[in-house]
Formats: structure tokens, sequence, C-alpha cells
């Protein structure tokens, strides 16, 4: 078998009978053609095939057999030398070969043969099988013409009602692969999107978070709120359509907030043009979760607006506290998915902290003096979020209005760049010092115990110390003694 581009569509991929470089490639192909026969064949199945189609490197290889999908999985481990784990239970049960940098999943097939198989897949780009005994392929649903045409494409009309999991899955498969979700899909999307809560929430956060981690995501999202997906995830984003705005928008919070994204996600692709470069360069050392992360950030960070929302009696509009309302709602909302406490904390504070920037840049420009202390306590605040917290002020600010980051007020760019650079040249580097006191000295000196009271002197040392108004460690036990005996009232 060889791969060889079809003369078509040169972006699509046919299989032959000729063996060439594929089995360079992947190996353990000639392992699967030599351990399959006619009356106990051997597939490969689903995302992989449609992968080789696209001439994509499979993350992984899914195998169906007809036999004993154990006893398959033992003989690949050792002709591999690589080990085997069962994986599921019922009639969910996969065995996992790992065999060098490749991953093979093992399971019986479904229903009487392989056409009814994949038959009860999810679309039909993950319908097809390549029958390693003669090596040719079986799309009994038209899988290739809509990798063609880059379609997603239910199987059956029952797709979604087996595994309402799959409408999830249907965006992050169109924003993965770039296409585009044919129109009976997404009405039986709209129809059934309320089943989306039956489906595991481990099972929806890990959805969920491919299909923001991938570059271009905001159209998908947009979609699924469209078909009514994303409400039915996050009912707590429903009010947010709709919801006006004060004087200073001209959309409302969910029309701003994805402007606000778009903003965010042409930044994280670099694509952002008039970005301060040093504000990139940060950017483009942020890791993928921390992406992903600040993505969600971004997507809830207004969610409080419809819930605080107040008119005063000449019309003017307020969001009193939305920040902090919003935040709990988040973290309501990232327990619910079960993500991790650092994942949850990540969201939770950019969101607390958001409004943090823009209040500091409003009274520099209404012309209080801007301490290095004040500065000190939002970086200290913030934490190593604070360059999240600065970027998205920048991402949220140019959501306001249609003209967008082109029209941001550049005293504000230069403020927040500003920031960045202090809190990267500056802080950080004093910060990963060793503190002038610690809880011991003050347990040892002062004879206190770990208190509120403990911890107030503690930070505000360590405030003095990242202000520059102390440099010694006996300049901090000096502000330490002051601060006991000021509480004590000597």
């Amino acid at each position: 078998m060889t791969l060889r581009k079809n003369q078509d569509d040169p972006g699509i991929f046919a299989f032959t009978m000729i063996d060439l470089t594929v089995f360079e490639k992947y190996p353990f192909l000639s392992v699967l053609k030599s351990l399959s026969f006619k009356d106990e064949p051997i597939y490969l199945v689903g995302g992989c095939v449609r992968d080789l189609l696209l001439g994509h490197d499979p993350e992984d290889f899914d195998l169906a057999v007809a036999g004993n999908p154990k006893r398959l999985a033992e003989k690949l481990a050792a002709r591999l030398n690589g080990s085997t784990f069962k994986l599921g239970k019922n009639k969910t049960i996969v065995y996992r070969v790992m065999a060098g940098t490749h991953l093979l999943d093992v399971a019986q097939l479904v229903g009487d043969g392989i056409e009814s198989d994949l038959r009860h897949r999810d679309f039909t780009v993950n319908a097809m099988a390549l029958d390693m005994n003669g090596v040719h392929l079986i799309d009994p649903c038209n899988g290739v013409a809509d990798i063609r045409n880059h379609r997603i494409k239910m199987v059956s009309k029952n797709a979604f009602i087996n595994d309402p999991l799959r409408m999830l899955r249907a965006y992050r498969f169109a924003a993965c692969l770039n296409f585009a979700i044919d129109d009976g899909t997404t009405d039986a999307i709209g129809r059934h999107a309320g089943q989306i809560t039956a489906s595991a929430v481990e099972r929806i956060k890990t959805e969920f978070f491919k299909l923001i981690a991938t570059p271009i995501s905001l159209p998908h999202l947009m979609a699924m709120q469209k078909s009514g997906l994303l409400f039915a995830i996050f009912p707590e984003l429903g009010d947010m359509a709709g919801c006006l705005q004060n004087r200073h928008h001209e959309f409302d919070v969910m029309e701003h907030t994805w402007r606000a994204y778009q903003v965010l996600e042409q930044a994280l692709n670099g694509q952002l043009s008039g970005l301060p470069p040093e504000i990139k360069q940060v950017i483009s050392q942020w890791s993928a979760t921390e992406k992903i992360l600040f993505k969600c950030a971004m997507l809830f960070h207004d969610v409080g607006k419809p819930r605080t929302r107040t008119v005063t009696e000449s019309g003017d509009v307020h969001f009193f506290e939305h920040e902090a309302v919003g935040a709990k709602m988040a973290r309501d909302m990232c327990l619910r998915l079960k993500c991790a406490n650092t994942e949850t904390g990540f969201i939770e504070s950019v969101i607390t902290h958001h409004l943090r920037p823009l209040m500091l840049f409003i009274a520099y420009q209404n012309g209080t003096t801007l301490t290095r202390k004040g500065i000190t306590r939002f970086f200290l605040a913030c934490g190593p979020l604070t360059p999240f917290v600065l970027m998205h002020v920048l991402a949220d600010i140019s959501g306001k209005n249609r003209g967008g980051f082109a029209e941001l007020d550049p005293c504000l760019s230069a403020f927040v760049t500003r920031l960045f650079n202090q809190y990267h040249e500056s802080f950080q580097p004093v910060q990963r010092q060793p503190r002038l006191v610690t809880g011991q000295d003050l347990m040892n000196l002062f004879g206190l115990h770990p208190s509120p009271l403990f911890k107030v002197i503690l930070l505000d040392v360590e405030e003095a110390r990242l202000s520059g108004d102390i440099h010694t460690r006996e300049d901090g036990l000096k502000l330490a003694e002051s601060l006991v005996q000021q509480a004590s009232g000597r």
C-alpha cells in the first residue's frame, strides 16, 4: 500500500495496492498486514484513516477486529516490543498497545461487520476503514467526498441521540480541520443541544479545551452560540446576549465578549498588528495550556454583568462589582467541569483583577500620582498572572467599539506596555531574590505566631522591598519591629 496524490484533488490522498513509503513511515503497518487474514481481518478505523487521507500524522491508531481484541493486542505488543493494557469496561473495552512513539487501540467490531461498525460512528469523515488484508479503503458513508468538500456531517440521524457529546465534537473537528458543519448536522445539534448535559463533564471539558486550543476558535464558538449548544453547556453565558451596556460600549455584553476574544486570539497567534514587540515576546513564551485558560477567562470575564446591571434615574448603566460576581460564577462553572484547582485559580484570578490596570490608567490620566508602591501592590495582587491581566485589558478595551485594537487609545497601550516592562525588568528580578524577613524571624525575634497580623507584617515588608523602600535585612527587621510595635499599641 502507498498513499499517492489524487489527480482530482491534490489535497486528498488515494489508497492503492502498491506497497511503498507508508510502510517505511509506519513500520507497524507491515506487522498488521502480516497478521490480517481473510477470515479474521484487521481494520484501521476512524480518525487515523481520515488523517492519512489528509496527509496528516495521526496521533494514534484505532484498530477494529472481528476476532479477539486482547489476543491481537498481545501479538502486536510482542512483535513490536511494546506493552499492552486494558482500558474501559463492559462494551467499551479497548486494549492499548504502546509501541515506541505510537499508540494502537484495539477494539471489537460493533455490529455484524465492518460496514455496520462504521455506520455506528459519529461523522462520515471518521467512518472509514482500511482493510489490512489486501489493503483497501472501505467508505460506506462517503467520507472521502466529505473530506474533499471540507464538510463535517453526521453519519445517521441517531448520531447525537446515541452520544450527545458528538455535538461538541462536531465543532471541535470543524475547528481542528478547518471544515464546515453541514446544515443537516447543524439543525440536528439545535434540536438536541439540551441533551449535552447527559455527557460526562470530564468529556465535555476535554472536547471544549481541544476546541479553544485551535488557533481560530472564535467562529466555531459563535456557531455554538447560534445552535444553542454553548448556552446548554454554560447557561450562565445566556444572559450576556441582549444585555445592553453604558455609553462607553457599542455592543451588548455577548458581542463585546466576542470582539475582545477575537483581539486576544489574534494576539496569541502573533497576528495583532500594532501590538508592542515586548508584549509579543512575552506572549510567544506562554504554554498551550496557559493560552487555553486565558481564552476561557476572556470568554467568561463579563459573565457577572447581567446580574449586577443597574440603571440610574438619569439612565446611566452600571455594573458595580461585576468582576467579583463574575469571578465567582466562573469558578462555579470550572468546578462543574471538574477543572483542576490550578486551572480554576487561573481563570478566577484573571477575571477578579481584569479591571485593575484600567483603574490604574484612569487614575494616572486624572493626575493621580502613580507611585512605585501602588504598582507593586498591583503586581503582588496578580502575581505570575500579571502579564495575562495586562494583555486582557488591551483586548477588553479593544472590544468596546467597531474600530477594535486599531483604534485603541495609544496612551493606554503605552501605559500597559510600561507596566509590562516594569514587571519583567524590575519586579520579577527582585521578587526572585530571598525575602529580607521570614516567618521564622517573626517567631524567633518578636515572639509572634502565625496569624492574620503575622501575614500582614510579612506582606508589608515584602511590599516595601519590592517597591525599593528598603534594601537590606537590617532595613527589613527594623520595619518589622516598627509594625509589631504599632500593632501592640506602643
